[in-house]
């Protein structure tokens, strides 16, 4: 991450930049290298201004988080977790983020 903002109650704006693709609604539930209690649903992905459905590995966005552990980003962190919606996920899994 290369910015924080908090955008309300539950709420943050990050600016990213995508190690993996990441997709509205995708979850994400942790900060690689350090404990933390998040759980963090991708709700807007703006990329140049507009709005768009996923960012591509290496592309840049902002990106508007909901729900838990938003206070605890700061920048450099890299948020983990799955594009798939609840219930669908699998053993390996591919990270978002």
């Amino acid at each position: 991450m290369h910015g924080v903002e908090p955008a309300g109650p539950g709420t943050v704006e990050v600016i990213v930049r995508c190690g993996r693709r990441t997709v509205l609604g995708a979850r994400l539930t942790g900060i690689r290298g350090r404990e933390a209690d998040v759980d963090l649903r991708v709700e807007r992905i703006l990329m140049y201004q507009r709005e768009v459905p996923f960012l591509d590995p290496v592309c840049s966005g902002k990106v508007l988080l909901y729900g838990t552990g938003g206070a605890a980003l700061a920048e450099g962190d890299v948020l983990i977790g799955s594009n798939r919606p609840d219930g669908h996920g699998s053993i390996g899994d591919r990270e978002a983020g």
